[in-house]
């Protein structure tokens, strides 16, 4: 797109987009994986990648929210379900802020909570009165959810683990629109093909059970 003769008004917006969309999945994994690659463009050969500290994963993620937070879209409406806005920047640099101190070794507490201040101070969003509301088949009308994947027909299919392994009542608890198929199951030959017998062992007043598979 930054190539086209002729590019898009929104351009700037939808560039933002896309980083601080990337930025989350940098985020995601730094911090349940600590060091990770880091890799800005489609040129990069994958045989030269190498891994990043996690101190510059972290550097990079802060700095791609904070250049690109003014441009993202600040409507909380239909048109933006879905869709990354200045909100979901502000609230993912707090989270980034909130656990600084175990990425870096600096906390940062006051800059999470002012990230915070900035969702909350914003009038956008309020706590649910039902916390399952939150997940139900009509949580586009949430006003608690500041980002979400909107598997719905219309939008992007798919998303069947829930249904397929919540109980076949489950369709109430949650508004679904089908019935779960009350998760999965073995016949006893399957079950059988593993060794369940167990080893017990006794040691300063406690039992001990070792698993033979």
């Amino acid at each position: 797109v930054n190539n086209l003769p002729q590019k898009p008004p929104t351009l700037d917006a939808i560039n933002a987009e896309l980083k601080v969309l990337r930025a989350y999945f940098y985020f995601m994994a730094m911090d349940m994986l600590g060091n990770v690659p880091l890799v800005t463009d489609y040129k990069t050969s994958p045989d030269s990648v190498t891994n990043s500290s996690r101190k510059v994963v972290y550097d990079f993620i802060e700095k791609e929210l904070k250049d690109n937070m003014q441009l993202l879209n600040p409507s909380v409406n239909k048109s933006s379900y879905g869709r990354v806005t200045k909100w979901f920047g502000h609230g993912l640099l707090a989270k980034l802020y909130l656990n600084s101190q175990v990425y870096t070794g600096t906390s940062k507490w006051d800059e999470s909570a002012s990230e915070c201040d900035s969702v909350l101070l914003s009038s956008n969003y309020s706590l649910e009165g039902n916390y399952f509301d939150n997940f139900s088949s009509t949580n586009d009308n949430s006003t608690e959810n500041i980002f979400v994947v909107p598997f719905q027909n219309g939008y992007i299919a798919g998303n069947e683990v829930s249904w397929q392994n919540l109980h076949q009542n489950n369709d109430k608890t949650f508004s679904m629109l089908q019935q779960p198929w009350n998760g999965f199951c073995s016949t006893a030959d399957f079950y059988s093909n593993y060794d369940t017998s167990s080893v017990y062992s006794g040691s300063g007043g406690n039992v001990y059970r070792s698993f033979q598979d």
